[in-house]
């Protein structure tokens, strides 16, 4: 192929300057980063690059990625009274980021979550606010767009830590994977706030709290449906349909926990919920003072293995990410893995973060790399995971690649990497239709 015909296929977009993986960062100095991944097939390294790019506020603290759409979501913490949620198309090709709209939120959001539409295609975003509020927006946002509902928490409902519970502090927005159902895990109140669903709407009802132990401050949670889920003979008023019966594994940050619930109706409007069991992050249930749990994830069982996976013996695991640890020596902290049974988690091992305040982290489609932000470090790191029986990587090898972010942090007190996603084309095929026929 000639030089001029490579140009001119770029300057199309059918054929990428960038060949590796890309991720999405945030540091609360205020910049997007994309983070470019390549694996070195001859010698087996990887290599792990930064490039900041934007910025989508002072202090931007999440960010949504919707493959689909090839659209990322920033939402700015910053602001007394009011703060940002903004759009962005992503460009696989050259790893850019072209804004494309910025709307006024409620202050303080640290947390959002899609939801509504059909085939993958969302309609809704919800945002979690940290002052005290949960708000609602319809997609595609714009520079005019205001929020389809705004639900402000009465300051009276607080937990009983003097410190971190004076006021309620939604800090995460999780839907049923049916979209049938909304909780918002509440670390100052000590509430699961649970909501009703409208997809085709948007819109949210409350339909009740699920109260957490005194001074416990849930944080993030996840949904598990295991693969022989029962189902409830009861039916309700406007389904007879066997409800789907499942589980709710809860980090709370301020008595450093794991919660399991057992989830009846999960799949209607509103499911109902069980404390089930109450673990620490830690083997032997074991506890490290000052240590705080931050992210929780239960990636998908794997399809490898020609099928034969852990899918075989009922098996799933969830991963944890412990703040303040030092469980692998100073400003060393980690990440745990829990096998998961029905209504159960079991600790299996603990792992480095390698680094500091693992604030979040996510895991890519196949199941084989784990992407961790470390607040006080300031950097993204990268690390091991079996697809197959889900542990991470042991040992210093466990971290394939690590970049800097940014300037390092002081963990509670601010500063440092906010957020990371991984930004994974759905299909080579998707890929040619977007950046060909689909740009924005």
């Amino acid at each position: 192929m000639s030089a001029f015909v490579l140009l001119f296929l770029t300057y199309l977009g059918l054929t990428c300057l960038t060949s590796g993986t890309h991720l999405l960062a945030t540091h609360y100095s205020g910049t997007i980063s994309t983070l470019e991944l390549t694996l070195n097939n001859s010698t087996g390294i990887y290599n792990l690059t930064n490039t900041p790019l934007t910025t989508c506020g002072a202090q931007p603290s999440w960010l949504t990625y919707d493959a689909s759409s090839k659209t990322l979501y920033c939402i700015d913490e910053a602001g007394t009274n009011t703060s940002s949620l903004s759009s962005y198309h992503f460009s696989h090709c050259n790893g850019t980021l072209t804004l494309l709209a910025q709307a006024q939120t409620l202050p303080g959001p640290v947390h959002s979550a899609l939801y509504g539409g059909n085939n993958g295609n969302a309609q809704y975003i919800a945002l979690a606010h940290y002052s005290g509020a949960l708000s609602t927006f319809k997609l595609p946002l714009t520079n005019t767009s205001t929020p389809l509902q705004n639900f402000t928490f009465p300051i009276s409902e607080h937990g009983p830590d003097p410190e971190h519970q004076k006021t309620p502090h939604a800090h995460m927005v999780l839907f049923s994977p049916q979209n049938t159902s909304l909780l918002v895990p509440d670390l100052g109140a000590d509430l699961l706030r649970l909501y009703t669903v409208n997809a085709t709407t948007g819109m949210l009802t409350s339909c009740g709290n699920v109260t957490t132990p005194p001074g416990s401050g849930p944080r993030h949670a996840r949904y598990y449906i295991p693969p022989s889920a029962s189902s409830s003979s009861a039916t309700t008023a406007n389904s007879t349909t066997p409800a789907i019966n499942g589980t709710l594994f809860l980090v709370s940050e301020l008595s450093n926990t794991l919660s399991t619930y057992s989830v009846a109706d999960l799949d209607k409007s509103c499911p109902k919920l069980s404390l089930n069991q109450t673990l620490t992050p830690f083997q032997s249930n074991h506890t490290i003072k000052g240590s705080a749990v931050a992210e929780i994830h239960i990636p998908p069982l794997s399809s490898l293995g020609n099928g034969s996976s852990n899918a075989t013996t009922n098996q799933q695991t969830l991963h944890i990410s412990n703040r303040m640890s030092n469980a692998f020596g100073n400003n060393s902290d980690s990440l745990s893995t829990f096998t998961v049974s029905n209504n159960s988690a079991t600790f299996s091992t603990g792992t480095p973060s390698f680094g500091s305040y693992p604030r979040t982290f996510a895991v890519n489609v196949e199941g084989n790399l784990v992407a961790v932000a470390n607040q006080e470090d300031g950097t993204v790191s990268i690390v091991k995971r079996d697809p197959i029986t889900g542990g991470l990587g042991s040992g210093s090898t466990a971290a394939v690649a690590n970049v800097s972010v940014g300037a390092q942090g002081k963990g509670a007190a601010g500063g440092g990497v906010s957020s990371v996603v991984w930004a994974e084309e759905l299909s080579a095929a998707e890929a040619f239709e977007d950046e060909w026929y689909g740009q924005w």
